[in-house]
C-alpha cells in the first residue's frame, strides 16, 4: 500500500509540474494597440523603445513584437512586421520574441496605427493561438478635435507636389472648409480612420477596451501605461514619478494656411508650377506675411465652417463621448470639458481655413507673385497660364501702385539726420588725427636740424651723470 501511496504521489506530482508547463507555454497575452491615426500613437511608439521604458515594462512582463526600426515610422514597420509573419516570412528575430515570450510567461504588445484600417482579423487569431488572449485598445479622441489633426496630417502627405484634381470636391488638396463639408461630418464621423470605425471593426472578435486621451488632463501615454488592461503598474509608476517624454510626437504643423494661399496661386496661374516647387512657394509666401508685413498666419482672412455645420459637428462629438464613454462623459472632465474645448478651438478658428479669394485680390499680394523675389533665390514672377477664355476667368494685371520692397523698411528722415550727423564729426575727427600726426613729423624734423641728433631715452637718463663726474 505505501508503494501505491507513493507512485500516486509521484504520478500527481509530475502530472502537475507537466500541467503548469503547458499553462506556462500558453499564459501569455497579446496586446494589440491599434491606434488609430491622430490620437498620440507616435508618442506611445517612441515611449515604448525608450530605456526607462522598456526596463520597466520588462519588470512588468511586456515585451515587444519588434524593437528597431525608424523611430518615426515604428507603426508603419510593426504593420509590414506582423505582415510577414501572418504570410508565414517571420523575420529570425521576431520568432525569437515570441518563443521568449512564451518560455519565460511574458506578454506581447504591438502598437501600430495602421491596424486601423488593415484588419487581419482571422490572421491574427490563427498567428496567435498559441497565446492567453488577444486584447484590442483603442485610443479615444474627441471627433472635432481628431477631424482638425487628421487633415493636417492628410495635407503634409501631398507637400512635395502641385495637384489641383479633386481641389473642389473634398479631396488633401482642399482646403479645410471644403475638405469637411464636400463629405459631411456624419461621413467622416463613419470613416475607417476614426476611433469608433476602428472599435466597432475589432469588437465582435476580440476583447477590445478604450483608452481615453483626454483623461488625466490629457496625457495619452499615462493614460495608455496606467490602463487596467495592460496593468502595467511599474511602468504607471514610473510615468507619474519622473514624467519622461517620448522622444517623438507626431505633431500637426501649423503651416497649411500658406499652403493654401500656394495652390489657390497655382490654380489662378499667379505661380508656374514648373518654375518652382510647392514647398518653395509656402516658404516664399510665409516669409512675406511674417517678415515683411510683419503679421502671422492669423492675420489672414477666412472663411469658417457655416454655422449649421459646426452644431451638427458638436453633437456627433458628444453623441461619441455619451456613448463609448459614458461614466466619463458624466465627470467634470466630460460633456463640459468637450463643450468648452469646441468653443476654445472655435474662438482661435480651428474650424476655419484661408479665404484665398481675398487674399489673391489684394493688390499688394498680386504684386508680390507677379513681381517680387523672396530672398535673391525664390523667384515667384510667372508665365502665364494659357487658358481659354470661355472657360477660365482672366487674370487683370495689377494697377500701379506704391508697394513696400521685400528688403528692410525704408529710413525715416529723423534717422537719416542723425546717420548724417554721425558721418560728419567721425570725418572731422579723422581730419584732425591726421593733422596732428603730420605736424609731429615736421617739428621732430626740424629740431633734428637746429640742435643735432635726437636723444634718446638712455641719453636722458645718464646726462645727470656725466655731468657729476664733469664737475667733481
Amino acid at each position: 500500500n505505501n508503494e501505491m501511496y507513493l507512485f500516486l504521489f509521484a504520478y500527481a506530482t509530475l502530472a502537475a509540474l507537466f500541467s503548469a508547463q503547458c499553462a506556462d507555454s500558453a499564459s501569455g497575452n497579446v496586446i494589440l494597440h491599434i491606434g488609430p491615426h491622430k490620437t498620440g500613437s507616435t508618442a506611445i511608439q517612441s515611449a515604448l523603445v525608450q530605456d526607462e521604458y522598456r526596463g520597466s515594462l520588462f519588470d512588468d512582463k511586456y515585451i515587444q513584437l519588434f524593437e528597431r526600426g525608424d523611430i518615426n515610422k515604428l507603426g508603419f514597420e510593426m504593420k509590414n512586421v506582423l505582415r510577414k509573419c501572418l504570410k508565414g516570412k517571420c523575420m529570425k528575430e521576431v520568432k525569437q520574441q515570441i518563443k521568449r515570450a512564451k518560455n519565460h510567461d511574458l506578454n506581447l504588445i504591438i502598437s501600430s496605427e495602421q491596424f486601423d484600417y488593415y484588419r487581419p482579423i482571422k490572421e491574427l487569431k490563427n498567428f496567435f493561438m498559441d497565446f492567453n488572449s488577444i486584447q484590442i485598445l483603442v485610443v479615444y479622441r474627441r471627433f472635432f478635435e481628431w477631424i482638425v489633426s487628421w487633415y493636417a496630417q492628410c495635407k503634409r502627405t501631398r507637400w512635395g507636389e502641385w495637384s489641383s484634381r479633386g481641389r473642389d470636391k473634398g479631396n488633401i488638396d482642399s482646403d479645410f472648409v471644403t475638405f469637411v463639408t464636400s463629405k459631411g461630418v456624419r461621413a467622416w464621423y463613419n470613416d475607417q480612420r476614426y476611433s469608433i470605425n476602428a472599435y466597432n471593426n475589432y469588437k465582435d472578435h476580440f476583447n477590445i477596451s478604450w483608452v481615453n486621451m483626454h483623461e488625466d488632463n490629457g496625457d495619452v501615454l499615462e493614460n495608455f501605461f496606467c490602463n487596467g488592461v495592460l496593468n502595467a503598474t511599474n511602468t504607471c509608476k514610473l510615468k507619474r514619478e519622473r514624467n519622461i517624454q517620448p522622444g517623438v510626437k507626431n505633431i500637426s504643423p501649423k503651416i497649411e494656411p500658406y499652403d493654401e494661399i500656394a495652390m489657390a496661386a497655382m490654380d489662378g496661374g499667379l505661380i508656374d508650377p514648373t518654375n518652382i516647387t510647392r514647398n518653395d512657394a509656402r516658404i516664399a509666401i510665409q516669409q512675406y506675411q511674417e517678415k515683411n508685413l510683419m503679421l502671422t498666419a492669423n492675420d489672414l482672412p477666412k472663411i469658417c465652417l457655416p454655422e449649421g455645420t459646426l452644431k451638427e459637428l458638436l453633437n456627433v462629438s458628444l453623441e461619441a463621448e455619451r456613448e463609448f464613454s459614458p461614466s466619463f462623459f458624466q465627470s467634470l472632465q466630460g460633456e463640459e470639458g468637450l463643450r468648452n474645448k469646441f468653443e476654445a478651438m472655435r474662438a482661435n478658428s480651428k474650424f476655419c481655413a484661408v479665404d484665398t479669394i481675398r487674399v489673391l485680390e489684394d493688390p499688394g499680394w498680386r504684386h508680390f507673385f507677379l513681381k517680387e523675389t523672396v530672398n535673391d533665390s525664390v523667384v515667384l514672377e510667372t508665365k502665364p497660364k494659357p487658358v481659354s477664355p470661355s472657360t477660365s476667368p482672366t487674370i487683370v494685371p495689377p494697377t500701379p501702385h506704391p508697394v513696400a520692397p521685400l528688403t528692410s523698411p525704408p529710413i525715416e528722415v529723423g534717422e537719416t539726420n542723425i546717420r548724417l550727423i554721425f558721418a560728419f564729426v567721425i570725418g572731422c575727427i579723422v581730419c584732425i588725427l591726421v593733422a596732428i600726426s603730420i605736424g609731429l613729423r615736421t617739428y621732430d624734423t626740424c629740431s633734428a636740424r637746429g640742435r643735432g641728433p635726437k636723444q634718446t631715452i638712455d641719453d636722458v637718463e645718464l646726462a645727470p651723470i656725466i655731468l657729476r663726474t664733469q664737475y667733481r
